[in-house]
């Protein structure tokens, strides 16, 4: 059931992920519980690959992966998907120089994060009518931090943020102060068993086998998605 928060949506929900698997490891139980308004589109940022894991180093077929992965959980949660194909470097650049993901000085560039915003704002004539759901950032790392910021430049009916995982969970880092939490969902074993089948979509991706280790030891009342509002 949609929450009340969001009562004067009418023109649906965007959900901007910085990469292909952050919307279904931060958010695919609020997708799936109805929580948010209809339609639920998907916007992945950060699609074209800049390294690859493969032992030729083929970077285009990493790309290829990734689009598939997000593909097939954009047909399962039965969302739309958009992808903007911004190089995924911001931060794998500055790591591979050997500044820490976690290090709170690391810049956002300015002319990225315009440019995210205003590929973002394109994509939609009704943001007067529709919820922007945004990443807190947590962790730090620049391209969460990058489409975190986007909110300024885009007048949505309403913008609320989701807590990135798994870094939220290994940073104990959750906002406090400046966002109040409208809604969460617990590790009950009906929500695990959904968040286990949303994230096997991505079985490419190191994070989600370290959300999935978090899986099988967090307490069955704890929290595993959050929503907060300004």
């Amino acid at each position: 059931m949609v929450l009340s928060h969001f009562a004067s949506i009418t023109a649906g929900t965007w959900i901007i992920s910085p990469h292909p698997d952050d919307a279904a490891l931060s958010l695919a139980l609020a997708i799936l519980a109805g929580t948010l308004p209809k339609p639920i589109n998907i916007v992945s940022v950060f699609t074209v690959s800049a390294f690859s894991w493969l032992p030729n180093g083929d970077r285009d077929i990493v790309t290829a992966i990734r689009a598939r992965e997000d593909n097939l959980f954009a047909d399962w949660s039965d969302v739309n998907l958009h992808s903007l194909a911004f190089l995924d470097a911001p931060l794998r650049d500055t790591y591979r120089e050997g500044n820490s993901v976690f290090d709170p000085d690391l810049g956002v560039s300015p002319s990225l994060r315009s440019a995210v915003a205003q590929s973002v704002l394109a994509l939609n004539g009704s943001w007067a009518s529709s919820l922007l759901v945004l990443p807190c950032g947590i962790g730090h790392h620049i391209d969460h931090r990058t489409v975190a910021d986007i909110g300024q430049f885009i007048n949505a009916r309403q913008t609320v943020y989701y807590s990135d995982q798994p870094y939220a969970i290994e940073c104990s880092a959750f906002p406090e102060g400046e966002k109040a939490l409208i809604w969460s969902a617990n590790a009950s074993p009906h929500n695990v068993l959904s968040k286990r089948c949303a994230i096997s979509h991505y079985e490419s991706q190191p994070a989600v086998g370290r959300f999935r280790q978090h899986l099988d030891k967090v307490a069955e009342e704890s929290p595993i998605e959050f929503l907060w509002s300004r």
